[in-house]
């Protein structure tokens, strides 16, 4: 099956920590994510996060995933376990700082559909879901 790519970008006026702490939080996600809630269901490691599973929501959808790189305050790396019509679904969120300060998020998935001509229609979903991801992170403002 062939690999589907969706990358998608937004500039925040955010810092990297802080949203790189945002995109720790599974059950804050609900909050910028497009997500009706998420929860942890097993913690990885305290530091990093890494081994974390979390689950997410959205209508009747369940995806189950787990971090599996967590390089602060830049980079944040996931997959899914299970919830969605693909195979070998991985993400990449770079937080990327700029010098007039803010950051570019950048969200970066690869997956194979599991049936024919799956792949490209999850590429236009998923690309729609996780370029409002990429547009609520980067403009989210967590209340102090």
């Amino acid at each position: 099956m062939k690999t589907q790519i969706v990358d998608r970008s937004a500039q925040s006026a955010q810092s990297a920590e802080l949203l790189f702490a945002c995109l720790l939080d599974a059950p804050n996600w609900p909050k910028w994510s497009g997500h009706d809630s998420g929860a942890v269901d097993l913690r990885g490691n305290l530091a990093t996060g890494v081994g974390e599973v979390r689950r997410f929501v959205k209508g009747k959808s369940i995806s189950v995933e787990r971090i599996i790189g967590a390089d602060a305050p830049t980079t944040f790396s996931y997959e899914l376990i299970s919830g969605l019509p693909v195979k070998n679904y991985r993400a990449v969120v770079t937080l990327i700082p700029r010098a007039e300060g803010g950051c570019m998020v950048n969200w970066h998935s690869t997956f194979q559909g599991k049936l024919p001509l799956m792949g490209g229609l999850m590429r236009l979903a998923l690309g729609k879901f996780i370029g409002a991801a990429a547009k609520g992170l980067a403009g989210y403002m967590p209340v102090a």
